[in-house]
């Protein structure tokens, strides 16, 4: 998870649909409302299972990805995704920024 602007930012994946990035603005009680923003492993699926890394730089959202082959799924090693997300909603400056 990583906290970006006012919204705080969480990973996932699973093995059909591959990663996803949710948001949430985290207030009021818990269970908090999480809106998808990134699926479907940006469009690669199931080859990029899972989120490695999150992090701001220069006012943008920068998400790190990875498949993994020793989950059986794909023998060979899939090269890293590294993926500018500038659509991102933040109205005041990233944090660490």
């Amino acid at each position: 998870m990583v906290c970006y602007g006012k919204f705080r930012y969480i990973g996932a994946g699973n093995e059909e649909d591959g990663y996803s990035v949710w948001k949430t603005a985290a207030t009021g009680s818990p269970p908090y409302n999480f809106t998808p923003i990134v699926t479907n492993g940006t469009g690669r699926g199931r080859a990029v299972l899972s989120v490695v890394s999150m992090d701001p730089f220069k006012g943008q959202l920068y998400v790190g990805s990875n498949g993994w082959p020793s989950s059986g799924l794909f023998p060979e090693q899939l090269p890293p995704s590294v993926v500018e997300e500038n659509h991102f909603e933040t109205d005041e400056a990233p944090s660490g920024a």
